[in-house]
This record gives C-alpha cells, structure tokens and sequence, in this order.
C-alpha cells in the first residue's frame, strides 16, 4: 500500500475523496487513476533536523514498496520498474532504479 494525492475528486469504494486528500491504494490499483492525472505521488520531503540531502524520488518509491508483495520485486530482489512508475505516476527507466537502488 501507498499514499497518493487526490488531484480530481475521486469517488472509491462508495467514499468521495475531496482534491488534496491523501489516500492509501496498492500501487498496481492506482495505475490507471495515476495515469489519468486522477492522482498522483505525494511529495517527498526531508525529515526535520536531518543533515542528508532528500532522497530521490525514486529511493523514497522504492521504500514504499511491500517487501512481501511479489510483484513489487524481480526474481533477482530489484525494485519493479511498474511498481515504481505507479508509485511516481512517470515512466521509471532501469538506470534510475539501479541508481537508486545502489544508494540504498
């Protein structure tokens, strides 16, 4: 499961969801609305206090993945590119994965 920022409101399961609300969705379920403008990733900020640059866009999709969620992983244990192109709401190339994923 994931956060994503309401951008259209949004009527799921029976609940509207005004514009600006955040809802939690499985990542391959919000493809569709994430591709349509529907949603899109929350962003991502820093944490207070701390001494490190921001993580990436796609470092802070790869910690939203479900490590038990199969296809969340390739067989060799990378980060899905779909998983991460759903989380983003863009297309992820294997370059910015591995480069994110080499940070971790």
């Amino acid at each position: 499961m994931a956060d994503f920022l309401v951008i259209t409101p949004l009527r799921r399961d029976g609940t509207l969801h005004p514009s600006g609300t955040v809802i939690e969705m499985d990542p391959t379920q919000a493809a569709e609305l994430l591709a349509t403008g529907v949603l899109k990733a929350p962003p991502v900020r820093a944490a207070e206090g701390s001494d490190h640059t921001a993580e990436t866009p796609v470092s802070a999709a790869i910690s939203r993945l479900d490590p038990d969620n199969p296809s969340h992983w390739t067989r060799d244990g990378k980060p899905r590119i779909e998983a991460l192109s759903a989380i983003l709401g863009r297309s992820v190339s294997g370059g910015e994965r591995n480069k994110a994923w080499r940070r971790r």
